[in-house]
């Protein structure tokens, strides 16, 4: 029955990052692109660069590349594209996408420089929050994309049910510290007209954010 609900409904989805002016109109043209090793090359050549080591590890790079798209090492994420439906867990515990981008470009820049990558990844952009509108029957296909049963995939349903029954017992209850989460995997482009929003993160005088 809640699953038919969804069905007709829309789901709040946030995906966050490190982005600079090209990379924010880009997302307003074109929507979220799916992740291709081959196209991180030109960004991260942008963050990296200026690097002072970067001329000792620049040949490396169409390799680390080749790992990280091809050869899964990190984990398989050509050709996706990931949100959250937890947008306090995206400010507040796994923050890392907007203190220095994409999981693909931080594996990458760590392999070609170690921990040194830090600051030129910090650097780049600005923290930026896209917001979006899943259709709920997307939604739910895509906190389970491999079409199998198990308690260790996501279930939204249990996600989105569960502080919203201890709001009703509690209303003093926030989602905000509660730590709940559900991850979504889109096996294609996230289009312009799914993106309900792109806000700018709150940051402190020293970088960090203001959340």
């Amino acid at each position: 029955m809640v699953c038919a609900w969804l069905y007709g409904q829309s789901v709040a989805a946030y995906h966050g990052s490190r982005l600079d002016d090209e990379d924010v109109q880009m997302i307003r043209k074109a929507g979220l692109r799916c992740l291709s090793a081959a196209e991180r090359r030109a960004p991260l050549l942008k963050k990296l660069a200026s690097h002072p080591r970067w001329p000792e590890v620049a040949e490396n790079l169409d390799h680390v590349l080749e790992l990280m798209g091809r050869g899964n090492f990190a984990g398989h994420r050509e050709g996706q594209v990931h949100a959250t439906i937890s947008r306090a867990g995206l400010l507040n515990c796994f923050n890392h996408y907007l203190t220095h981008g994409s999981e693909f470009d931080q594996h990458a820049a760590n392999m070609l420089l170690g921990n040194d990558c830090k600051a030129s990844l910090a650097a780049y952009g600005k923290p930026v929050l896209v917001v979006l509108k899943v259709p709920g029957q997307v939604a739910l296909e895509a906190t389970n994309p491999y079409g199998f049963g198990t308690e260790e995939l996501p279930n939204l349903v249990a996600e989105l049910a569960k502080p919203w029954s201890w709001w009703l017992a509690n209303p003093e209850f926030s989602t905000v510290t509660g730590g709940f989460d559900c991850g979504l995997i889109f096996e294609g482009i996230v289009g312009p007209e799914w993106i309900h929003a792109i806000e700018d993160v709150a940051t402190k005088a020293d970088g960090s954010l203001d959340t």
